[in-house]
């Protein structure tokens, strides 16, 4: 069973129906409906359309003819698709100065778990002391916005504070 309004949400009259049906509006009166089919259709519009992919997804992953999918060249293995290259079995392989390997080596070493710790332990404080704004809340608490030096927030420009100053620096 499905919602039935007692009251248009757009005009408040009374909504009476003889007959619902599925098409039928569930938010509107039969004047407000006209005016506001697009609304009203957009939700069974993406409903319908996402069942309708869904459907089609769970019948392509059921079928599982896949071949369709792909081109319709024949596919090649590896050894056909790359030339085979002819190399000697002797062949050195150039390697680099051992000179210029180690203190590349040296700088690529990662900082140890202790020194990221002691890192992000070391966090600068910042240039300015930071306040709270400290107004009178709608609520009659002071109001815990942080500002910049001691002065009121954008919201409480020209209001006193509830507190003194002291009290009001953050940290």
């Amino acid at each position: 069973m499905l919602f039935r309004p007692s009251f248009c949400a757009n005009c408040g009259d009374k909504v009476e129906r003889a007959e619902w049906h599925m098409w039928t509006s569930r938010r509107f009166c039969l004047v407000c409906e006209t005016e506001f089919k697009g609304q009203d259709m957009i939700p069974r519009v993406l409903v319908i359309g996402g069942l309708i992919l869904g459907l089609a997804g769970v019948g392509r992953m059921i079928s599982g003819d896949v071949s369709e999918l792909g081109s319709k060249q024949p596919r090649r293995t590896v050894e056909q698709s790359v030339p085979a290259k002819l190399t000697s079995v002797n062949v050195p392989v150039p390697q680099p100065p051992v000179s210029l390997s180690a203190p590349l080596a040296e700088t690529i070493r990662e900082p140890s778990a202790d020194q990221k710790i002691a890192k992000l332990k070391a966090v600068e404080p910042p240039a300015e002391p930071v306040y709270y704004c400290g107004a009178a809340t709608k609520k009659g608490t002071p109001c815990t916005r942080r500002v910049k030096g001691n002065v009121r927030c954008y919201q409480h420009v020209g209001m006193p504070a509830m507190v003194s100053g002291d009290k009001l620096r953050a940290g």
